[in-house]
């Protein structure tokens, strides 16, 4: 019902113009969420639609959807889905996607509709606008990350996300 992972450029592509944020990608099993009809939903976890507690995955899915339906509904609606990761007992939200195009919206439109879910969402730093190369790019994600995390990059621009990233931080 929805993509698992987000479609990531090629190391080599050019960035295009916009707002470059960064956020650590987090490491568990994915989980994806959107409403088929009304307060109907079509949860998932690492691929496999969850009906029924039958597990620690799928019991902490269900708790942590459970207590946050009716405000979920209403942010995301029959046109809107969620990816998420379970990470050490949370779920972190990454991406809220529109249905019909495919399209994430940005860390501030996200954080924004999400906020009366009292969701969790990756600890997102705007690097500022359109960086020229990926040795900058490297540079100034080192400034702000250990090395060997490995980050989510997205060029944001008009409440979307236009392209999309990953990058292991390096040594200086």
């Amino acid at each position: 019902m929805l993509t698992a992972e987000p479609v990531w450029d090629e190391d080599d592509a050019s960035l295009p113009d916009g707002d470059v944020v960064v956020s650590p990608l987090p490491v568990g099993p994915r989980l994806t969420l959107r409403f088929v009809s009304a307060f109907e939903p079509w949860l998932a976890v690492a691929g496999r639609r969850i009906n029924a507690d039958d597990g620690p995955e799928s019991r902490a899915a269900l708790l942590w959807f459970g207590r946050r339906q009716a405000t979920l509904w209403r942010a995301l609606g029959v046109d809107h889905g969620l990816r998420a990761t379970q990470a050490q007992g949370q779920v972190i939200v990454t991406d809220v996607l529109g249905l019909n195009d495919g399209v994430a919206l940005d860390h501030g439109a996200m954080m924004g509709a999400l906020e009366l879910a009292k969701v969790r969402w990756p600890a997102f730093a705007v690097l500022g606008a359109s960086i020229g190369s990926r040795a900058e790019l490297a540079a100034r994600a080192r400034v702000l990350y250990a090395a060997g995390t490995q980050l989510d990059v997205r060029v944001e621009e008009d409440g979307r996300v236009r392209a999309r990233r990953l990058l292991r931080v390096g040594r200086a």
